[in-house]
């Protein structure tokens, strides 16, 4: 039997409310620093709270890595605050539509925030604390803006595909963003591409794909180590550089 039948043969885990999840107690009891809650059981479980986590997970101060994933959860906790040593927080494809202030902004220590695959409208200024983030990955939600992140020297990997952004944030251009390589927008609503990325020195991949760009600026050539730029499905109105794109040429 294969592990996916296996997987799928296991009766499901009935926890009464208020009682601890095993998954919580197991992490608990041997002090784990990585912990995953992902999937249908979970997702009956917080529906079964009160659309709430399991408050004996914020007891888990000594937790590195956290996924939230494939449940109901609409809020980030409040209480996610406490779990101070986070140096990786992933909640993706969930029903997020709201970071509260104060929760995720605390958790100075975060080098890869995953909110992907949500609800999301906005999000938080505090976020602007994590100064430490090398990816942030808030792709397929529903945002128009972020936070001020122009001194965010470690980030490495912004992925904001599949929102509704008109334009890429200010804060994309600033010269602090040194180890910047990768911005992936596609699947937006932007009419230009900011004449000032040739300040990003790192940047190595530009997708802008499925937009409603028309023109290139002359200074992204001085982009000197972009390797990839995706422009498909957009309506760029030089012909040449449209035959290029179209071809896969525009590397």
């Amino acid at each position: 039997m294969s592990e996916e039948n296996l997987a799928e043969s296991k009766p499901s885990v009935t926890v009464a409310p208020g009682s601890c999840w095993p998954e919580i107690s197991k992490a608990l009891e041997s002090k784990r620093y990585e912990l995953c809650l992902v999937g249908a059981e979970i997702k009956k479980r917080i529906e079964d709270n009160n659309g709430e986590l399991d408050k004996h997970l914020f007891k888990l101060k000594h937790l590195n890595f956290l996924e939230i994933a494939k449940t109901s959860l609409k809020k980030v906790p409040m209480e996610i605050s406490l779990i101070t040593n986070l140096t990786q927080f992933v909640c993706h494809s969930n029903e997020l539509n709201e970071v509260p202030e104060g929760s995720i902004g605390t958790l100075v220590n975060l080098k890869n925030l995953d909110l992907s695959n949500n609800k999301l409208t906005k999000l938080p200024a505090d976020l602007s604390n994590l100064k430490e983030l090398a990816t942030i990955n808030f792709s397929v939600n529903q945002l128009t803006e972020l936070f001020p992140f122009g001194d965010f020297a470690k980030l490495a990997v912004l992925e904001i595909n599949h929102n509704k952004f008109r334009q890429l944030p200010d804060d994309i251009c600033s010269k602090a963003l040194e180890n910047l390589s990768t911005i992936n927008a596609s699947s937006n609503e932007l009419v230009e591409i900011p004449a000032y990325l040739n300040q990003l020195p790192s940047l190595k991949l530009l997708n802008l794909e499925n937009n409603q760009i028309q023109q290139v600026p002359s200074n992204l050539s001085q982009c000197f180590k972009l390797k990839d730029l995706l422009l498909k499905e957009n309506k760029l109105k030089d012909n040449r550089l449209k035959k290029l794109v179209d071809a896969n040429k525009a590397k």
